[in-house]
């Protein structure tokens, strides 16, 4: 773009340069076809020469201008391109990084489900092996063997408890959820779970 704006320019000049020269060269043959004298016709070669010398230094410095405009035109040509190359970089970088975010975000959650697996196993082992103790129930066992026992399949705070109220294993088949909350065992899921297992032990007596 501003290559062909300075060449638009350049011939502009140039052609009022011609114009100038032409009307300079039409004078002076009218000068000699009309019989002008010698002094007149020497001022007139002086005065073409001084013009011609002025057209000359005109047009050399019409062509420092235009090197000039063209070499400014090749500036802004090579930053744009420069520019432009940056920009892929940075768009390149941008998707890159994109990349890594997402991976990275991809990883989290196949970790996440991956210890969530783990901790869904270990809930499971830990389950079956809590029912497999709870079979291991004795209805003649002491307080003591009682209170170990509950602790063995995982409500020691309750075990204590219970050793603190002195049952043992026969009691088990009188335990009602009453006593549960006098005794201070008031958590939801934990006195739903003690419950259950009392359920399955009163089974037992029958």
């Amino acid at each position: 773009m501003y290559l062909v704006t300075t060449r638009r320019w350049l011939s502009h000049t140039v052609g009022s340069l011609w114009h100038i020269d032409h009307i300079q060269n039409t004078s002076g043959n009218h000068c000699m076809n009309t019989g002008c004298s010698a002094g007149e016709l020497k001022e007139w070669e002086v005065e073409a020469a001084r013009k011609a010398k002025e057209n000359e230094m005109e047009a050399e410095r019409l062509r420092e201008e235009a090197n000039r405009a063209a070499r400014k035109a090749n500036e802004r040509r090579l930053e744009a391109e420069r520019m432009h190359a940056e920009a892929k970089r940075n768009e390149a970088e941008a998707r890159r990084r994109a990349d890594e975010q997402e991976q990275a975000r991809r990883d989290k959650e196949a970790s996440e489900e991956a210890e969530r697996q783990r901790a869904a196993a270990a809930a499971a082992a830990a389950e079956a092996e809590r029912r497999k103790l709870i079979t291991t129930f004795d209805k003649s066992w002491s307080s003591a063997n009682l209170a170990a026992w509950l602790a063995n399949i995982g409500f020691s705070e309750e075990a204590m408890l219970f050793a603190k109220e002195g049952f043992d294993g026969n009691d088990l088949r009188y335990i009602l959820p009453e006593d549960l909350d006098e005794m201070g065992i008031v958590d939801g899921e934990r006195r739903n779970q003690l419950l259950n297992i009392l359920e399955q032990v009163r089974a037992t007596f029958e």
